[in-house]
């Protein structure tokens, strides 16, 4: 029997993957309990120390010295408040270096600046920070020292439940503010000489020449695909093809990944194999033309993970080495984690080493050794599909609030369909240095792929439950779903280990995804939109929303994530303060099923009728038109209409929410007559739309509306504009 020292060590086996988990652990607990460096730093050193004596326990030592690595990693590196934040709101004027790649957003170009001067008031303020200029210049290049004149303004922050915080996203890339500027605010101070020259003299030029040659062979739509699909730019594409992918499951084709990684490595290999070169010159030919990939799309953490496990793969393979794939995923996450320790909290991080980390674990468990044609080409990618999506599902639902259904089979046809189209976009690329011809004829061959992907993305994005509403899972849910998907997998005996996968992943699905029906107060939350938009949930889980927002854009990104993120499909009844049929109730009626639309009434027959009763038939949903007096309960929730009256109809209205002794009084838009009506009640929240209430606060000249708007305000405890 062997002595408890010869026993195996913790870190005998995968090595890399538990120092890279426990170093994981650390900058995890540093980002939650906030612990400072100088608490982590003397007790590293001591532990480091005390490592160095031959002692029983070096293990434990170790571990603890992984974890406080981490905790003194995440601090070093954590966002801080640069002191240019004190001048946002101002107009002021930068002196600094262009440090990344102008970009097209819009009508607008934008760039990031490493600031090195600020001057404001007179007085020039030495600092340093990075910020985003947004500008219509277009003589701008990498490398450049300018000088910007405008507005300082900090990034918009989440306001809203399951809304994107684009200003926490900014600053996990560096970045404090953005200067806004207008036409002719930036000068040109020196061109030469500046930035990364590795940057400024291949990644650069290559980058420019592929999207070049893909301006002169491609356009619209298309364009925008093989963009996305090569160098991970994929800004161009319509937010209706990116919500479509994203419902089918195959978003991750838009976002240069570990996936694509492959495929080039793929074609390069294929390449290689028909011009016969040598292989001892093919392992360093695809690692090197890997690291310029992964440079050309801006070093994603997916694409920096792929590319230096395939380059571990390549090396052990020409040195005849048996390499651990588990061991490899660690070696690349404790690499990038140690360059950049905030990459965790990024999503595309997030999905990559959770969806490889499970292909593996599952792949090597089931250890299918037979390989069939059928095994080969259906079953193996149906389980690699599945076993990815197992992986990442609890990530996918906390940040988007819904699973897809269709991903595995949707994923038999795209991808091997991405493959041909990656391999003819690069192809059709290089071949413009030949012939422009030659070019186009292979662009025209992609054009017809891209298609095809276009045509079934739309069918399967089109049938009503391709994704299910999961709501956002809370993090101690996720955590305990990954140690139970890990002790699974470890089982020892491979028949019930086959079982139990599947049998726990099923179930601990449907108990994560299932509603809880328990019973709650009335919640009503008001969203911060263009416009108004306000979803009331009743004791019995019943919603309503009031209004959805004015522009495609606000629904887009903030009322459907906000209800998604409650794990709201079904919407019980939209109230509409004003009628119409604009294009972010289409897109709500496309993505929920909404029972029943209350709208104030509109004359018989007339064009608005028409279109609002036709715009229904095609949704099958039933419509109520309200005047004043009409009332509509919904559980002990009552909402009662006191405009429009029927001797004065305008397409607007004015109502009451009534919950025990909670009342809420609406003003809808376009409301001028209300100032006939008497309220004698006190209201709790008197909710009013605050670009019209200072429209007819200038306009008008009526004593009666004065007196009703002042009566608003000072009958009510609160007003929410």
């Amino acid at each position: 029997m062997p002595s408890p020292i010869e026993q195996p060590s913790f870190f005998r086996k995968t090595p890399a993957l538990r120092l890279s988990l426990l170093f994981l652990l650390g900058i995890l607990i540093a980002h939650w309990s906030g612990l400072s460096f100088t608490l982590a730093l003397p007790i590293l050193l001591a532990l480091l120390i005390a490592s160095l004596f031959p002692k029983r326990g070096r293990d434990k030592i170790l571990v603890v010295t992984m974890v406080f690595a981490g905790i003194l990693s995440y601090d070093l590196r954590k966002p801080v408040v640069p002191l240019i934040t004190r001048f946002s709101g101002r107009w002021v004027c930068v002196d600094g270096m262009i440090c990344a790649e102008r970009q097209e957003i819009g009508d607008k170009l934008q760039f990031e600046l490493e600031v090195e001067q600020l001057h404001d008031k007179g007085a020039t303020y030495e600092l340093s920070a990075k910020i985003l200029v947004r500008s219509d210049e277009t003589h701008l290049d990498y490398g450049n020292r300018i000088r910007a004149t405008g507005l300082l303004l900090l990034p918009h922050s989440r306001k809203n439940p399951g809304e994107f915080d684009y200003r926490a996203y900014l600053q996990r890339r560096g970045i404090a503010c953005i200067l806004s500027c207008g036409p002719g605010a930036i000068t040109l101070l020196s061109t030469d000489g500046n930035g990364n020259p590795f940057v400024r003299k291949v990644i650069l030029p290559l980058r420019q020449f592929v999207r070049r040659s893909y301006s002169r062979t491609l356009s619209g739509e298309t364009r925008a695909f093989v963009e996305g699909i090569t160098l991970g730019e994929k800004e161009r594409l319509s937010a209706s093809t990116r919500g479509l992918f994203s419902k089918t499951g195959i978003y991750h084709i838009l976002a240069v990944s570990g996936l694509h990684v492959g495929i080039v490595a793929f074609i390069i290999f294929t390449l290689l194999g028909i011009f016969r070169v040598p292989w001892k010159w093919v392992t360093p030919i695809v690692i090197g033309a890997l690291v310029i990939y992964g440079f050309v799309t801006h070093l994603r953490p997916s694409v920096v993970r792929a590319t230096i496990m395939m380059a571990v793969v390549l090396i052990g393979r020409a040195t005849e080495r048996n390499v651990s794939l588990l061991n490899l995923l660690g070696v690349a996450l404790l690499i990038i984690m140690l360059f950049d320790p905030l990459s965790p909290f990024d999503l595309s991080f997030q999905l990559s080493f959770a969806a490889t980390a499970s292909i593996v674990l599952i792949l090597e468990r089931l250890r299918i050794t037979k390989s069939t044609f059928l095994r080969r080409w259906f079953c193996l990618p149906i389980l690699i599909s599945l076993a990815a999506q197992a992986g990442t599902a609890p990530i996918v639902a906390y940040h988007f609030f819904r699973l897809p259904l269709l991903t595995a089979i949707a994923n038999l046809f795209v991808i091997p369909a991405v493959t041909i189209s990656i391999a003819l976009a690069f192809i059709s690329s290089l071949s413009t240095v030949i012939s422009l011809e030659i070019s186009r004829m292979l662009a025209a061959a992609n054009w017809l792929v891209i298609q095809l992907v276009f045509r079934f993305v739309r069918a399967f994005g089109s049938l009503r439950y391709a994704d299910i509403v999961t709501g956002k899972p809370p993090v101690q849910f996720i955590v305990a779903y990954f140690l139970i998907f890990g002790l699974v997998l470890h089982l020892k005996r491979v028949w019930i280990r086959k079982v139990l996968i599947f049998t726990i992943l099923i179930v601990a699905n449907l108990c994560a995804w299932q509603k809880v029906f328990a019973s709650m107060p009335l919640r009503v939350t008001f969203l911060s939109v263009e416009g108004s938009a306000c979803i009331v949930e009743t004791k019995d889980r019943k919603t309503v929303l009031i209004d959805c927002a004015d522009g495609m854009k606000s629904v887009e990104q903030v009322v459907a994530p906000a209800l998604w993120q409650k794990g709201v499909r079904t919407i019980d009844v939209l109230l509409l303060t004003k009628p119409g049929t604009s294009r972010g109730i289409r897109f709500l009626f496309d993505n929920f099923d909404i029972r029943l639309l209350v709208a104030p009434q509109v004359p018989s027959r007339s064009e608005e009728h028409i279109r609002v009763l036709q715009f229904l038939q095609d949704y099958n949903c039933e419509y109520t038109g309200i005047l004043g007096g009409d009332r509509i309960s919904l559980d002990e929730v009552e909402f009662v209409f006191h405009y429009p009256t029927p001797d004065l109809v305008e397409f607007a209205t004015v109502f009451e929410l009534n919950y025990g002794d909670l009342s809420i009084l609406w003003w809808g838009k376009g409301v001028h007559g209300a100032s006939k009506l008497n309220f004698h009640r006190c209201y709790d929240i008197a909710k009013f739309d605050s670009r019209k209430y200072k429209q007819i606060l200038r306009s008008t000249k009526a004593p009666a509306m004065q007196q009703f708007i002042h009566a608003m305000n000072s009958s009510s405890r609160r007003t929410v504009q």
